[in-house]
């Protein structure tokens, strides 16, 4: 008696469960009708974002320019020229600005052996130079107030050697140069202000002797 019991509620439980199955399916196939008669597609696709692809940079990154360390002769001519600065100041120190108990704010360079100024001997008149022997003779003193009334750019090219010295030195040291990137801008700049100002001194010499004549 039992075991018919379980096996018909087994078979009214599975006849429930077709259905439930057939009611479902009867649901969907309405629910498809329906989406058909009103326009929508059959089935539910997936949406797709349109992502804008990454920007790349194609562009090449700056390149980091080094220094080409400086050649061999470059840095022997470093060495020399720092020589010779130092044999400069050297001669400098030698001569005597203070001889015969007065000041030589020019014509220290006949202490040396040289002549007098050509053309001061015949003009009358200080050349550009004159008076820089002097200078230098003056600063390696300390003696910067008599430096500059000999030759006020004497004065400025003797700071500039001592500060050129080490820098030859320092420089063909590391192999670069120091402080700068490229060596010949920088020296066409000095040179054309030296001469400048070394002219440019010179005519204001040349206007106070004519006008202390006058």
């Amino acid at each position: 008696m039992g075991r018919r019991l379980t096996a018909r509620a087994v078979l009214a439980l599975s006849a429930a469960i077709r259905g439930i199955t057939l009611i479902d399916r009867a649901t969907e196939q309405r629910s498809l009708a329906h989406r058909q008669e009103l326009g929508f597609p059959l089935h539910d696709q997936p949406t797709r974002d349109i992502v804008p692809p990454p920007e790349m940079n194609y562009a090449e990154p700056p390149r980091v320019r080094r220094r080409r360390p400086l050649g061999l002769w470059v840095r022997l001519a470093l060495i020399a020229m720092a020589l010779a600065w130092l044999c400069v100041f050297l001669v400098a120190w030698k001569l005597d600005p203070y001889r015969d108990g007065r000041v030589w704010l020019e014509e220290t360079h006949r202490q040396l052996g040289l002549p007098p100024c050509t053309f001061k001997h015949y003009t009358g008149l200080p050349c550009p130079s004159c008076g820089m022997t002097s200078s230098f003779a003056l600063l390696v003193r300390g003696d910067v107030w008599h430096a500059l009334q000999a030759n006020a750019v004497g004065a400025g090219l003797a700071l500039f050697g001592m500060v050129m010295l080490p820098w030859c030195l320092v420089s063909a040291w590391r192999g670069r140069w120091l402080w700068i990137r490229k060596m010949e801008p920088v020296f066409i700049r000095l040179t054309v202000f030296f001469v400048v100002v070394l002219f440019g001194r010179w005519v204001i010499v040349l206007l106070a002797a004519w006008w202390n004549r006058s």
